[in-house]
C-alpha cells in the first residue's frame, strides 16, 4: 500500500490508542512513523533499482521485524518526546514507555496488513524464507483507503461535537469492512472466472484475479492453461463478456530458458505471478520479452516491469547478450548464471 494510506492509518491509530496518554501531536507522529518505517528499504532504489524491485517488502516487512522493532522505535519516540517536552518545561513528566510500545506495535502491524492485501507480495517470513504473500484484494494505491482514513481529519472540524477518537474508530472499522468485502468479491470473481473457463472447454491450470488501479469494482483476471495465459479485464458481472487477451507462456522455449538461467531471469520469475512470454526469431539475435500480466494499466502506458532480452542461439546452446527491465538497461552482473536459493514464486 502507498505511504499516504500508511500515514493516515498511523494518525487514526495514534488518535485512538495514543492521544489519551501521549497527547495528540506525539501520538500522531509516533503513529505515522511506526506505520511507515518498514518502507525504509526504499533506500535500495538508490543502490540498484533492481534490488529494490526484488528485495522491497523483505526483512523490514517480516513478522520478525514486527515483533522486534516496535520497542526500539518506541524508545526513540519517547526520547524525542521527552527532549521536546523538557525544552518548554524542564519539570514535565514524560509518559511511560508502554503506550509508545503499544502504538508502535499497532502501527508496524498495520503496515504489514495493508501490504499483504495488495498484489505485490510481502516476505512475511524473511530472512528465513523469501516466500511472498499476496491476497490480491486491493490495488497498491486505493482512494477508498485515503477517503476512509482521512475522515478523522475533516469530519471533526465540521462537526465539532464528534470527537476525533470516535470518528477514527469508525474509519478503521469501515476500512476493515471494505477490505473484507474486497476479499469476498475477489473470491467470487476468481471462482466465476474459473467456472467460465471450464465452460469454454479450457483445461485450467491456475486462475488469478487482480485488482485494477483506481477501480475497486474492476478486476484483471488471468487464467492459465497449457502454455497460454488468458486475460480479461472488466467490471464485476461483465467479465465473461469482456474481450480475452491471449498470451503465450512457454517457459520451456530454449531462448526463454536462457533468460531464466540468469540472475535477472531467475529473480524476475520468482517475483512474477502471471508471466507471459514473447519470442521473436525473425532476426538475430533472438528477442525475448517476459511480461507480468498482474498489472492492467490504461492503454498507451508503458508495460511495467517487462523484461526484454537479446539472446544469441547457436546449435544446441543459447546465451543472453543484453537485457532491460521496463526499457532500462541492466548491469551485466545481472546476466550471470543464477544460483537459485529462492522458495519459488511462493505466492499465497
Amino acid at each position: 500500500m502507498d505511504n499516504v494510506a500508511h500515514a493516515l492509518c498511523g494518525v487514526a491509530l495514534g488518535e485512538v490508542a495514543g492521544t489519551p496518554r501521549l497527547g495528540r501531536r506525539a501520538a500522531w507522529w509516533t503513529g505515522v512513523v511506526s506505520a511507515n518505517i518498514a518502507d525504509v528499504d526504499a533506500v535500495l532504489r538508490f543502490d540498484d533499482p533492481l534490488r529494490y524491485l526484488f528485495e522491497h517488502r523483505g526483512v523490514t516487512h517480516s513478522l520478525f521485524a514486527a515483533i522486534l522493532l516496535p520497542v526500539p522505535i518506541a524508545l526513540c519516540a519517547r526520547a524525542l518526546h521527552a527532549h521536546l517536552m523538557h525544552r518548554t518545561d524542564p519539570r514535565a513528566i514524560v509518559p511511560p514507555l508502554a503506550p509508545y510500545v503499544g502504538l508502535c506495535a499497532l502501527g508496524y502491524a498495520s503496515h504489514l496488513a495493508f501490504d499483504v492485501v495488495t498484489s505485490w507480495g510481502t516476505m512475511l517470513l524473511a530472512p528465513l524464507s523469501d516466500r511472498r504473500f499476496a491476497l490480491d484484494w486491493t490495488f497498491i494505491v486505493d482512494f477508498v483507503f485515503w477517503s476512509l482514513l482521512s475522515c478523522p481529519l475533516w469530519v471533526s472540524r465540521f462537526i465539532p461535537r464528534w470527537s476525533r477518537a470516535r470518528v477514527s474508530v469508525v474509519s478503521l472499522v469501515s476500512l476493515a469492512l471494505f477490505v473484507a468485502c474486497s476479499g469476498i468479491l475477489h473470491a467470487r470473481v476468481e471462482s466465476g472466472a474459473e467456472s467460465d473457463a471450464h465452460a469454454r472447454g479450457l483445461q485450467v491450470e491456475a486462475t488469478r484475479a487482480y485488482p485494477v488501479i483506481l477501480s475497486p469494482l474492476r478486476w484483471n483476471v488471468v487464467v492459465r492453461t497449457a502454455g497460454v495465459q488468458h486475460r480479461r479485464v472488466g467490471s464485476v458481472g461483465a467479465l465473461a463478456s469482456a474481450p480475452a487477451e491471449v498470451s503465450p507462456c512457454d517457459l520451456d522455449d530454449p531462448a526463454v530458458r536462457a533468460v531464466l538461467r540468469t540472475r535477472l531471469g531467475e529473480r524476475w520469475l520468482w517475483w512474477s505471478s502471471s508471466p507471459a512470454t514473447i519470442v521473436d526469431r525473425t532476426s538475430q539475435p533472438t528477442r525475448v520479452r517476459l511480461i507480468e500480466l498482474r498489472y492492467a494499466l490504461p492503454e498507451g502506458l508503458r508495460v511495467p516491469f517487462a523484461l526484454d532480452a537479446e539472446v544469441r542461439e547457436d546449435a544446441g546452446s543459447a546465451s543472453v547478450l543484453a537485457a532491460s527491465i521496463g526499457g532500462d538497461p541492466v548491469a551485466t552482473g545481472w546476466l550471470e548464471p543464477a544460483s537459485s536459493t529462492s522458495d519459488g514464486d511462493g505466492r499465497r
